[in-house]
């Protein structure tokens, strides 16, 4: 299991919440002869860029997460990018009428930032999972 998170204080309230489901779960996997879910992280996700944020906002809300919630964190990070937001945007017209048409960042701009973010991540994730070395 990855969790979402944007690191803000209102989000991480429902970290504990998250955990203690998981904990109730799998005591009942357990009771069910079923491998337990396995946490592997919080996802810093929708980062801002602003370089000021990131340099002295950024490591302290990152920090937070193990110390306060017993928590690993993802090394990697999804950052907040104007190509990740229009990638879920696009639209066919029919008629008159706009159809959602959303696209994968790989198929939107397969050479941007965003993609390399969530190859990163996709590497990481099998490393954690024991598919990659």
């Amino acid at each position: 299991l990855i969790i979402p998170s944007d690191l803000n204080q209102f989000a991480n309230q429902g970290l504990l919440n998250v955990k203690d489901f998981v904990k109730k779960t799998n005591e009942f996997r357990k009771f069910i002869n079923k491998q337990p879910i396995q946490i592997l992280g919080v996802l810093p996700c929708k980062i801002a860029t602003n370089a000021r944020f990131l340099q002295y906002t950024y490591p302290k809300r990152r920090e937070l997460i193990p110390k306060r919630y017993g928590l690993e964190l993802m090394e990697n990070t999804i950052y907040q990018r104007t190509e990740l937001s229009a990638c879920t945007e696009q639209f066919v017209l029919d008629g008159d009428e706009q159809i959602p048409d959303p696209k994968s960042i790989f198929d939107y701009k397969p050479d941007g930032e965003s993609a390399r973010e969530f190859e990163l991540l996709a590497t990481e994730v099998l490393q954690k999972i024991g598919m990659a070395s």
